[in-house]
């Protein structure tokens, strides 16, 4: 699958494992990058839990909530 980022929204686009992900978004690691503040809520509140499930073959949650992130 091509992907297309919209230059005034992305610098740069990677493949990364959890693990390596867990480490770009660690501000206390020497391999942080610069991530949107939501990116970071999300990531920790949905995007790991959610990971963690497709990894171990678990039924994934489904969409019916809009959620609120602050």
């Amino acid at each position: 699958m091509d992907t297309v980022p919209n230059d005034n929204e992305v610098h740069a686009i990677k493949y990364v494992s959890q693990e390596e992900l867990r480490l770009l978004i660690d501000p206390a690691s020497p391999s942080a990058v610069q991530l949107t503040p939501w990116f970071s809520l999300i990531a920790d509140s949905h995007l790991f839990p959610w990971w963690d499930l497709l990894a171990d073959d678990k039924p994934l949650p489904t969409d019916d909530k809009i959620l609120r992130m602050l």
